[in-house]
């Protein structure tokens, strides 16, 4: 592969975790307000994606830090439980 394309990859790999973040963040915002049991299964939902994407950036030894996951953990849902599984 060649550079530019590699360079290509990674930063559509990089804006797709930086767009889960936000969509995951607004996502469970909004049902944490509406429906708090419908959040907490959403949460759980999101964190087996989260979960499977840092798994596989693991596999191809990918640093979690290069596509903005080193800390990320889920937005924690306002009814005092915690995102994900």
């Amino acid at each position: 592969m060649t550079k530019r394309r590699l360079d290509t990859h990674a930063e559509c790999l990089r804006d797709f975790s930086l767009s889960l973040q936000r969509e995951l963040k607004e996502n469970l915002r909004f049902w944490d307000q509406e429906d708090p049991d419908a959040a907490r299964s959403r949460a759980a939902a999101f964190g087996l994606v989260v979960a499977t994407l840092k798994k596989q950036l693991d596999q191809h030894s990918i640093p979690l830090v290069d596509v903005g996951l080193a800390d990320y953990e889920l937005p924690q849902l306002k009814h005092g439980h915690p995102a994900g599984p």
